[in-house]
């Protein structure tokens, strides 16, 4: 079978059938200069996939109407069973496909489908009843970031990147606990972080990272040490009555304690790590009305890597990466989630802007999720503004719901 794709920007508008179709043939048509250099990626994505199609070229001038119906009745003169993908491409493409299929439809056989990329539905546009295309195709983060070009940086690759958190029920529990500390007082809990990594950096007693020996004397020496010592033990006796940390011991010049395990000194390692993970939690959790999983993929701290090539991180590379906290995907569109627990600024949303456009283009959804923001009246009003002209979705003040409310919360993203 070939299909026929019009050319465009967006990956997905030019993969899509020949995910959920038996494709040998795919041909292009556009007038995009960079129409080869995408196509190849797509070849190669789709051969990673294990579907091994012919990639064919048709250059057109997308100013010339004649010019486009003469290609596209070339293509139908050749091809002994066409199928057009109707999306992507420019709007005199589709003018030209309805001049040659009405030109053709006495002659032979055309096949034309549109699939709705946000919906997964497929519309039947040569109205025979057929429709060759899988409805509802899903794809999984990391597919979504291959298919524009990326990478995934996970932690193995180098000096930090995305971790494998290995979400189990009894981890689920140790998150919520965490979360049950950080809500009481967000900016407390930002404090504390703050405070423990300040003094953890200092000593360690194990390649493990589990088990940690402060130099209390060293801590207290310390702008506001004595403060600080006074934060440190009210949380590290938090932290012991959930079970994150064990055998704590204090002396005159020292506290000891162990981690749980590495998941949770990984999860107390940054300030906002219990949010994205509650966030993340909350989501994957989420069921839809056939009692299937709402987003059909969901992981947080994924550090993409723009143009697909991994580096070890040495002082002569230039690679352009970025972090999202929580990264979804309903179906075939991504969700880009920055979860904040505090303070932002309008430069979270440009950021966050800028990596949607990237790796979802306008299918893309954005949401920033927030705690406290600590802002006035005012520059909070500015940060609901520019967000809404963003079409940058705001939920604020996680920390006042309840678990089933944040869930209730993400269930339309």
């Amino acid at each position: 079978m070939t299909i026929v794709e019009f050319f465009d920007l967006a990956p997905i508008e030019n993969i899509i059938s020949s995910l959920t179709m038996q494709v040998d043939k795919a041909v292009f048509v556009g007038a995009s200069k960079a129409m080869r250099k995408r196509g190849e990626l797509l070849r190669k994505f789709l051969a990673d996939k294990g579907r091994d199609i012919e990639f064919e070229y048709v250059i057109i001038n997308k100013y010339d109407l004649s010019g486009i119906v003469a290609a596209l009745s070339r293509i139908v003169e050749n091809e002994a069973e066409p199928v057009f993908d109707l999306n992507g491409g420019e709007d005199l493409l589709l003018v030209a496909m309805g001049i040659v299929y009405e030109r053709y439809r006495d002659k032979k056989h055309i096949e034309m489908h549109r699939y709705n990329i946000k919906t997964g539905t497929v519309t039947d546009c040569d109205d025979d009843g057929k429709v060759f295309p899988e409805a509802h195709y899903k794809l999984s983060v990391d597919d979504n970031i291959r298919l524009n070009g990326g990478a995934i940086r996970y932690a193995a690759d180098g000096m930090g990147g995305t971790f494998d958190w290995k979400i189990d029920e009894e981890f689920r529990a140790d998150v919520l606990k965490l979360w049950e500390i950080c809500k009481r007082a967000p900016n407390e809990w930002n404090k504390r972080i703050g405070i423990m990594h300040e003094a953890e950096c200092r000593r360690f007693t194990d390649a493990s990272q589990l088990n940690i020996s402060i130099d209390k004397g060293y801590l207290v020496s310390k702008a506001s040490g004595a403060d600080k010592l006074k934060q440190l033990n009210a949380f590290l006796d938090e932290l012991d009555s959930i079970g994150a940390v064990k055998d704590l011991v204090r002396t005159e010049n020292e506290i000891s304690y162990r981690y749980k395990d590495i998941r949770l000194r990984n999860c107390l390692r940054k300030e906002g790590t219990v949010l994205e993970l509650t966030t993340l939690i909350a989501s994957s959790e989420l069921m839809d009305r056939s009692g299937e999983r709402l987003y059909n993929d969901a992981m947080n701290g994924v550090v993409i890597d723009w143009d697909g090539v991994l580096h070890s991180h040495g002082r002569d590379t230039s690679d352009v990466e970025n972090e999202i906290d929580v990264f979804l995907m309903k179906g075939l569109v991504p969700i880009l989630i920055s979860c904040k627990n505090g303070m932002t600024d309008t430069d979270e949303l440009y950021k966050l802007q800028t990596v949607a456009n990237r790796f979802g283009g306008g299918y893309a959804k954005k949401v920033l999720i927030t705690t406290y923001l600590r802002k006035s009246e005012r520059s909070l009003e500015s940060l609901k503004q520019r967000a809404k002209e963003m079409k940058i979705r705001l939920i604020e003040n996680v920390h006042s719901m309840s678990f089933e409310e944040f869930k209730n919360k993400l269930k339309n993203l």
